[in-house]
């Protein structure tokens, strides 16, 4: 991992970075409870990001860079209630997941592959080699940007960390006793 990219070296600091991404495209981001096989979504209506509640932490994090991906790659104003994504959206949202989460040498007992392999049994044939080269372009700059936002947040989280520590602490005051 690049010191340019903050380290973000906990699943907790990786969710607190992309939780900040969503919130940088004004989107909240919530766990709730949900009924599998559905491991969260993104409701462009209400502004907000839903992870299932009952994913593991390494998994959630994966869910949620799934999640910022359609909010970076799909998010238009032309969508105006949950982003109901059609194969190719899905399989961009979990390239850009993967590609972040490898940034990080995170990755999932879930293998995205067979995820993607799923979507793609539905999805058009792309046309064109042009048209690979686009999406595939345009899903690593995306996951690219992602990652270098997400370091900034955390180097500034950490350098204000590192500021508060060193920060004298106040003197105590005498308490005024009206003598």
């Amino acid at each position: 991992m690049s010191k340019e990219h903050g380290d973000l070296t906990s699943v907790a600091a990786l969710w607190e970075a992309l939780a900040h991404q969503a919130g940088r495209n004004g989107l909240s981001v919530a766990r709730a409870p949900m009924v599998a096989p559905t491991r969260g979504y993104t409701d462009f209506r209400t502004r907000e990001i839903v992870v299932a509640d009952r994913l593991d932490e390494l998994n959630a994090v994966a869910r949620l860079a799934h999640e910022v991906g359609h909010v970076r790659l799909h998010s238009t104003s032309a969508v105006t209630a949950v982003l109901r994504c059609d194969g190719m959206r899905q399989i961009e949202a979990e390239i850009f997941a993967f590609l972040v989460l490898s940034h990080y040498r995170l990755g999932t007992a879930d293998a995205p592959f067979d995820y993607i392999a799923r979507w793609a049994a539905h999805t058009a044939p792309v046309e064109s080699r042009t048209q690979i080269d686009e999406i595939c372009a345009r899903v690593a700059q995306a996951a690219a940007r992602t990652v270098e936002l997400m370091g900034q947040h955390h180097a500034g989280r950490r350098a204000q960390s590192q500021r508060d520590a060193a920060a004298p602490e106040p003197e105590a005051s005498s308490p005024d006793l009206g003598w």
